[in-house]
């Protein structure tokens, strides 16, 4: 099993949400930054220029927001809402959603991650968990 390809089979999924063909070496640039950025409330233009780091074309952030829903839509993502015991707390309002992907083994996948290279990295296998 290997979850890369899978992804890559579920991006066929995409074009049947809405019959519009997309570029799928933008959207695996994508999921790897959103894997990269697990559990954190990343900005779009921060994914942005994540994928621009790694591919020299730009893309716009109407469509990383595009593409951000299309993954929802497709249960690829789940993100968190902000959260205080307090009923009234300004956290409730002013933080944004921690962005996650719906299962732990896609970040890792994404990130090409092996056991060898995960064990004692508790920065990151512990926001994975």
């Amino acid at each position: 099993y290997d979850p890369i390809t899978s992804m890559l089979y579920l991006m066929n999924d995409v074009y049947r949400i809405d019959n519009i063909k997309r570029d799928r070496h933008k959207m695996e640039l994508l999921l790897r930054s959103l894997a990269r950025n697990e559990a954190t409330t990343v900005t779009n233009k921060r994914l942005k220029n994540d994928m621009k780091e790694i591919d020299d074309e730009d893309i716009d952030i109407q469509t990383v927001a595009n593409y951000l829903d299309i993954f929802n839509r497709l249960f690829l993502t789940d993100n968190q809402k902000p959260y205080d015991t307090k009923l009234r707390s300004s956290v409730r309002v002013k933080q944004a959603e921690k962005r996650h992907l719906s299962d732990p083994s896609l970040a890792a996948a994404l990130l090409r991650a092996t056991p060898g290279n995960v064990v004692g990295r508790f920065e990151y296998t512990g926001i994975l968990i």
